[in-house]
């Protein structure tokens, strides 16, 4: 990803052909996202410094043959994903702006947010049981079931 979609990296080593082009998400509960790209690996860790300010750490991590081409710079990775991080961050204070609203009220998920879901549930079940608690395969397939009909699980 880049601002013109062209890559000034090289293909990160052993990857097979058909995701050369793919971009993956995961997230490392309670605060790391993990984003591969064909050239790069990507990084964010997020630490929570109060109830409405948190600290984001990007990395960009891009194999050695990269950095031994001559001219390599990584600005194109890095400036592209400044401005969509700083797009990102203004959505995310405008939610958390309503969040703290007293007009605020949870309404229904769509099923594509059953990760979002999840994740609140794991934060809850901590809160309650006062550790970190994974949930198991069997609640999240009970979870995106209940988003699917929509419904909020009883033991949310």
């Amino acid at each position: 990803m880049s601002l013109t979609g062209e890559s000034k990296g090289v293909p990160i080593p052993g990857l097979p052909e058909e995701l050369g082009r793919d971009v993956g998400y995961a997230a490392v509960l309670p605060n790391i996202l993990i984003s591969p790209h064909p050239d790069y690996v990507m990084t964010h860790r997020l630490e929570p410094l109060s109830t409405d300010r948190t600290w984001v750490e990007c990395q960009w991590l891009f194999p050695p043959e990269a950095w031994e081409r001559e001219g390599f710079s990584p600005d194109y990775a890095e400036e592209f994903w400044d401005i969509t991080n700083r797009e990102d961050f203004l959505a995310c204070e405008s939610v958390q702006r309503g969040v703290e609203g007293r007009g605020y009220r949870l309404g229904p998920m769509s099923t594509w947010e059953s990760g979002v879901w999840e994740a609140m549930a794991l934060v809850a079940r901590s809160y309650l049981d006062g550790r970190l608690l994974p949930l198991s395969a069997t609640q999240r397939r009970s979870a995106h079931a209940n988003l699917v009909r929509g419904e909020v699980p009883a033991d949310a």
